[in-house]
Parts: C-alpha cells; structure tokens; sequence
C-alpha cells in the first residue's frame, strides 16, 4: 500500500519476481493513511489490511491518522494481534479475541510521541515478537514485549 492523502491508497501486488502492479485501491484516498499493515485477522485464510477503519474502532477516533501498525500474535495466544499509533493519541496494543474482533487497547507510549514506523519481530531471539518504533522527534527503541 502507498501514498497519503489527497492521493489513492493504491495496493501494490507482488507478481512473485520482485515487480509489483497496482491491484486496487483502499479507502477513502482524503483519510490521512500513513501506514498500514497485513494480516489474517479473523483467521479465516484471508489476509486483511490494518490501518485506519473509517468507524473509528478499535485503534483511534474516525478523525486520527494511523502514524505507524504492526500485525503479530504479540500475546501468545495464537491471534494475529494489532498495534497501532494514531496520531497524538499514544500507541496501544489490540488483542484479537481469534474472531476478528479486538479489545480497546493497552497503552505503551504517550501521545507526545511521533512514531514513523514500526515493526513486529523477535528481535531478541525468545520466540515471541517485541515492537520497534521509530520516532520523528526521538530515537527509536523497543516499546512491548
């Protein structure tokens, strides 16, 4: 997926060799999308996209702009869940209850923080994902394990 508003979130589509087509599009092209990540989300062998919902739920109000997502079971319960950052409002953890729908969120930053991007992975080599967030106005570090 790429671009922010006023432009068309396109969704790009690997062939398989490195080259991508566009495949469609995403959402409203005026909501401020700067990130999104994918996942199956409701485990049903589909693949969803994480970013902003348009309803507000569960990550942010319908007015904030997802600055940074991250799809991972990050509670070991076999569900792909989310964390998000919206815009001035922190960054939190959705679990996923395996059905597709997810909780209101643990808080693990503070809204003064401007992430960039983030990324789930086992960084220290456990088994299990922590995040890593970059920041605009800080340097990055590992926030949730």
């Amino acid at each position: 997926m790429s671009n922010d508003a006023p432009d068309p979130k396109l969704i790009l589509l690997n062939d398989g060799t490195g080259h991508f087509k566009v495949g469609g599009t995403h959402r409203d092209p005026k909501w401020p999308t700067r990130n999104a990540a994918v996942g199956d989300l409701a485990r049903a062998g589909s693949f969803s996209i994480a970013n902003w919902t348009g309803q507000g739920k569960p990550w942010g109000p319908v007015t904030a702009s997802i600055r940074a997502v991250a799809v991972a079971d990050l509670n070991g319960d076999g569900h792909p869940d989310i964390a998000a950052c919206p815009e001035r409002l922190g960054c939190f953890v959705y679990s996923n209850d395996g059905k597709g729908d997810f909780s209101n969120g643990i808080q693990f930053q503070e809204p003064e923080a401007l992430p960039h991007s983030m990324i789930a992975a086992d960084l220290n080599v456990v088994g299990r994902p922590e995040l890593a967030v970059g920041y605009v106005n800080s340097p990055g570090r590992n926030l949730f394990q």
